[in-house]
């Protein structure tokens, strides 16, 4: 049941109009948020992390279809893919989590 419930609170961006998505989004107003895309983690042993340098290509394991988290102080607000336009890497937001009603 409490997998239903989840399921109910994500809504995709596809599904919300554009007016819906801006006053989702309005309440915030000037407030500073940490607001994070991670691509992805892996470990590795300490003296691969000390030979990487400026260009270096890192494998994280994700596929090119592959939605990541959009994180704010670390909670999961949302998803998005990465795209990659004439050398600059931006973030596509795919959807925005509902917020839990308390």
């Amino acid at each position: 049941m409490s997998e239903t419930i989840e399921n109910n609170q994500q809504q995709t961006t596809e599904e919300m109009s554009n007016e819906e998505i801006i006053s989702s989004l309005h309440g915030f107003g000037d407030l500073k948020l940490n607001l994070r895309v991670i691509l992805g983690k892996i470990s590795m042993p300490i003296g691969n992390f000390l030979k990487i340098t400026r260009g270096t290509i890192i494998e994280i394991g994700k596929d090119k279809n592959t939605l990541f988290d959009i994180t704010v102080n670390e909670k999961v607000i949302g998803y998005c893919d990465i795209n990659v336009e004439e050398e600059k890497v931006f973030a596509q937001v795919k959807g925005i989590n509902k917020p839990k009603e308390f």
